[in-house]
């Protein structure tokens, strides 16, 4: 059976952009970090279409909080595909916050928050997943799973 939408697509991790405050340090390794991160990615997609066709990319931003990985939160972004060409659209995860604060004499870290450590990103032609694209092996059944649920992060803290 032939591909009803013959595109391609294929995605890398650009980026991680952010911040790290020190809100104190001591000269005897103690300190407190607030971090601020997001993480941006590159989807390429090359089209053997006829016509021009209108999709959508859906990115799954998955993060790891508590030595747990689940799904942060999603973006859509809807484009438009010209028959017979390549197209590269940049996507870019929310801000997330962490705090690190470490106590040498105690000999105790202590890590909250979250970080984004990934994401898998889906084509969709009116709302059907064609293709996906998972920076993280094992995430690939997931990526394929028609709703994902966006945890709650009031938890966290």
């Amino acid at each position: 059976m032939r591909d009803k939408f013959p595109v391609s697509m294929d995605a890398k991790r650009l980026r991680q952009v952010g911040t790290k405050e020190n809100t104190w340090k001591t000269d005897y390794g103690s300190f407190d970090k607030e971090i601020a991160t997001a993480q941006e990615f590159q989807v390429s997609l090359r089209s053997r279409l006829k016509t021009d066709e209108d999709f959508s990319i859906e990115t799954v931003y998955m993060a790891v909080a508590k030595k747990r990985t689940f799904p942060w939160s999603k973006s859509e972004t809807n484009i438009t595909l010209r028959a017979g060409t390549a197209m590269q659209v940049k996507v870019r995860s929310p801000i997330v916050k962490s705090r690190d604060t470490n106590y040498a004499a105690l000999g105790e870290r202590y890590k909250e928050g979250a970080h984004i450590i990934g994401a898998f990103i889906r084509l969709k032609k009116d709302g059907v997943i064609i293709r996906t694209w998972t920076s993280n092996y094992a995430w690939t059944k997931m990526s394929w799973e028609p709703e994902i649920k966006i945890d709650d992060h009031s938890n966290l803290e």
